[in-house]
């Protein structure tokens, strides 16, 4: 595993985020001692035809979010990866996870 996607696993493990939700992460979504969630990234995010990669969460209208408590090491965590990996603007959102390089790669889905 790259370890710019390292805080994946901490996301899963210590927040029971999905992994389109882990996907979805941004800057927004951290609040102090929790996370607001709001979105996923859609399955179809690295195709050509997608219209939007970021999709509501499971189950939710787009104004509809969820919040999470972070234990203190998750908190960290975050901000160990925004330190050394910093966000990709996308779609008018600060993503940590998203290419690195412009038009190179593919967006990384629940598949990937």
């Amino acid at each position: 595993m790259s370890d710019q996607y390292r805080l994946t696993v901490w996301l899963q493990a210590g927040a029971g985020l999905r992994i389109s939700e882990t996907l979805g992460f941004s800057v927004d979504c951290q609040r102090d001692g929790f996370l607001r969630l709001r979105r996923q990234i859609s399955a179809k995010a690295n195709q050509g035809d997608c219209v939007t990669r970021f999709v509501p969460l499971k189950h939710r209208t787009a104004e509809a979010f969820r919040d999470v408590p972070t234990p203190l090491f998750l908190d960290q965590e975050i901000g160990l990866h925004l330190k050394k990996w910093g966000t990709v603007e996308l779609d008018g959102l600060e993503a940590l996870f998203a290419p690195r390089e412009r038009g190179k790669g593919k967006m990384p889905t629940a598949s990937t």
